[in-house]
């Protein structure tokens, strides 16, 4: 059983005859792996909240959903970049819909298409009047190719859209810029995902390089949208940020289970590396690796700072986050809190400490939670979310660094105690949001394949 010897918490699994996977023969290969993600994820609880691990907590309370484990068929992940490129809100208080953000280069930002734009009408259909009108719309964004739509812009123009859905290649980087504030220059960046490190590498160079030519004392880093990805691009990041007098200081480690960790596993020589195109991956023998050649103990998977640029001088760090930040996101700020002055602006993130990587099964590929993420101080008890310092809400009305959309006034407040404190007029209004078009929250917080180490 793959789950015996891969899972983080294996050690509060049943035995396979009662697990008996052989229950689920007859159902097509996806009923049956959602089955068997399903059982794996039911048993392993944390002792301190008494809560499953792998289960929501109030106030999201959401029933029949896994946190973490997952599976994705392969085709449909190829396909994640073949989309609008945009992301839609919904404001429950005034059942406005307005776009929350929009990827670069995707349909949706060559046809001009901003942030805090009202949807009127999508597909000739008038929004206003709509019973439903989230759902009506995310049905629509979700199933057609090809959609109209009518944005109001911010000066009440009306603009008609026609978008087609096709496969384009962005940039996590949504906005980075210096600003002067109160005397001080503080930098700002908007980061969407982590992709692999070697495809943002010299997008994140280019920005750190302006941030150290302006001297910043602060530094922005917003993560609200961020569900996370590649745990060498948040690596990389942070060694960016970090100081030269952390270098060589460690920053994080994967601990996976103590069969793991001691080479008692089975099964795992069937199930071969692959790399990013889904092609296997040679060790230095000539032979293919599996992920019984990987080297599963603490001391081969503890990262250390390497610092990277030339940026020194910042002496605070302020993310904006939300329930939406996780993963790779989350492990970034538990790795740099112990070393910097950092504060979180926004709402509780989504607490995802665990990571995992692909073992294809057929077309799928299994995420089974693998390994946990602690940070220097052996911190990862954030299962339920890392509390903000501040409050403040997303407010999509408003675009990206605009004094008057709260997260961002919050985070400047970080930097200037003179701003009233009375500041999030949006919470006293208890504005409730929702997003529309989501992807799946599961984002991947896994190693470059090739970089992890393995037995020779």
């Amino acid at each position: 059983m793959l789950a015996s010897s891969l899972y983080l918490w294996n050690d509060q699994l049943p035995p396979y005859s009662v697990f008996n996977p052989k229950k689920y023969l007859g159902l097509d290969l996806e009923q049956s792996i959602q089955n068997s993600v399903n059982y794996i994820s039911s048993f392993a609880t944390d002792s301190q909240t008494n809560l499953l691990y792998e289960q929501y907590a109030y106030p999201l309370n959401i029933k029949d959903k896994i946190k973490y484990s997952t599976f994705l068929n392969k085709n449909e992940q190829s396909l994640q970049n073949t989309n609008f490129g945009m992301k839609l809100g919904v404001d429950k208080t005034s059942g406005e819909i307005r776009v929350m953000y929009v990827l670069p280069n995707s349909p949706a930002d060559r046809s001009g298409i901003k942030r805090s734009y009202l949807l009127e009408e999508i597909n000739g259909i008038k929004i206003q009047g709509i019973r439903k009108s989230a759902s009506f719309v995310a049905k629509i964004l979700k199933t057609d190719e090809r959609c109209s739509f009518v944005f109001k812009n911010k000066n009440g123009l009306s603009i008609y859209f026609d978008l087609r859905k096709n496969l384009y290649i962005s940039s996590p980087i949504l906005k980075d810029t210096v600003f002067e504030h109160s005397g001080k220059q503080i930098g700002y960046l908007l980061l969407h995902s982590f992709p692999s490190a070697s495809a943002i590498r010299t997008d994140l160079d280019n920005v750190f390089r302006k941030f150290n030519k302006q001297h910043l004392e602060g530094l922005i880093v917003d993560l609200r949208y961020n569900g996370g990805g590649n745990i060498s691009s948040a690596r990389y990041l942070a060694n960016l940020i970090a100081p030269r007098s952390i270098n060589g200081k460690k920053m994080y480690s994967l601990i996976y289970n103590k069969n793991l960790r001691e080479g008692k596993f089975n099964d795992l020589s069937r199930f071969y590396v692959r790399g990013n195109n889904e092609e296997r991956i040679k060790k230095e023998t000539g032979s293919w690796m599996t992920f019984a050649d990987y080297d599963f103990s603490v001391e081969e998977n503890t990262h250390f700072f390497n610092k990277k640029g030339n940026l020194n001088s910042l002496k605070k760090i302020v993310f904006i986050v939300s329930e939406h930040t996780a993963s790779a996101s989350e492990m970034l700020i538990n790795s740099l809190k112990p070393y910097m002055n950092v504060s979180l602006v926004g709402q509780k993130t989504y607490g995802k400490p665990v990571g995992f990587f692909a073992v294809p099964i057929g077309k799928y590929n299994i995420f089974l939670s693998s390994f946990l993420t602690t940070n220097a101080e052996g911190n990862a008890k954030y299962f339920q979310g890392m509390p903000v310092d501040v409050e403040a809400l997303d407010d999509f009305n408003y675009d990206f660094m605009d004094f008057k959309e709260d997260c961002f006034y919050s985070a400047l407040s970080e930097f200037n105690l003179k701003l009233t404190k009375a500041r999030s007029l949006l919470l006293k209004k208890k504005k409730t949001i929702k997003m529309l078009n989501v992807e799946p929250i599961n984002n991947l917080l896994n190693d470059d394949i090739t970089s992890v180490p393995y037995s020779k």
